[in-house]
């Protein structure tokens, strides 16, 4: 019976550890692989989708090569600044 309470509890501290009700105050999370990666992928994500964008507004307004490389910046600098924001939890 009290073996059975015991597992009970440590289950239930445990599904609580991710959770935000059961995190301790002062307490970092740790570093999930699959998190970082996905910021990684939204970063290429960012800078493909506004460099297709430019090229795109480039090819229709005849202002070849300066709306893509304005997109890959503002990719860059948006996909930067989401990955900035899912690591700086973990600092």
């Amino acid at each position: 019976m009290a073996g059975e309470d015991e597992d009970r509890d440590r289950r239930t501290e445990q599904s609580m550890r991710g959770s935000r009700l059961g995190r301790k105050r002062g307490v970092q999370p740790e570093p999930n692989l699959w998190v970082l990666s996905g910021g990684g992928l939204e970063l290429a994500a960012g800078v493909g989708a506004m460099c297709l964008l430019g090229w795109w507004l480039d090819d229709w307004l005849g202002t070849r090569p300066w709306l893509l490389v304005t997109g890959a910046c503002l990719g860059f600098i948006g996909g930067l600044y989401n990955l900035w924001k899912q690591v700086r939890r973990y600092l």
